[in-house]
């Protein structure tokens, strides 16, 4: 066990692809989990996968397209373990229609999950690791944060741009 032992990590989007596999990853090293996904049934997967692999693990129900989830998520994290040392913002999806054809209800959703769901995470435990003195924000992102890859793909660029945009204006503050 490394320097993450014992450390609290609260990972969004754990069900299932790179959150699921960072769980594992940091429970490999101790780490204390609390995962988040709206799956409960690959929720509980990914704890008792976490748990196999030597660290804690908990879970909440969490859409973090809601913001009231995501408080409801770091509140159950701070009164379950006392602090959160990591922030794993990795919840997202991607949606690819031409931006001629993706509606406004799929570009809000978008925005709500890539975009929103960090801001409103970060937000929440900014105050949690100031208070602390230390703590680490990583959002999972894309290359698509940075540049256009394919032609339909406007919608989820510009979710993933805004992403960037937040990510560097928090490494600077």
């Amino acid at each position: 066990m490394g320097a993450l032992k014992d450390k609290v990590v609260v990972i969004t989007g754990a069900s299932s692809g790179i959150g699921r596999a960072a769980a594992r990853a940091f429970a490999r090293e101790g780490a204390r989990l609390m995962l988040a996904a709206r799956r409960e049934s690959e929720l509980v997967k990914a704890c008792e996968e976490a748990r196999a692999a030597g660290g804690q693990a908990q879970y909440q129900i969490t859409d973090v397209a809601r913001e009231e989830d995501v408080v409801r998520l770091i509140d159950k994290t701070t009164a379950q373990y006392g602090r959160i040392d990591i922030l794993v913002n990795n919840a997202g999806y991607g949606h690819f229609p031409s931006l001629e054809k993706t509606s406004s209800e799929d570009m809000h959703q978008l925005m709500n999950v890539n975009f929103f769901g960090t801001f409103y995470a970060s937000r929440a435990v900014i105050p949690i690791m100031r208070k602390q003195g230390s703590g680490q924000i990583i959002n999972v992102s894309s290359v698509a944060g940075k540049r256009v890859f394919r032609p339909a793909g406007g919608a989820y660029n510009a979710s993933k741009y805004a992403m960037q945009g937040l990510n560097d204006a928090l490494r600077m503050e």
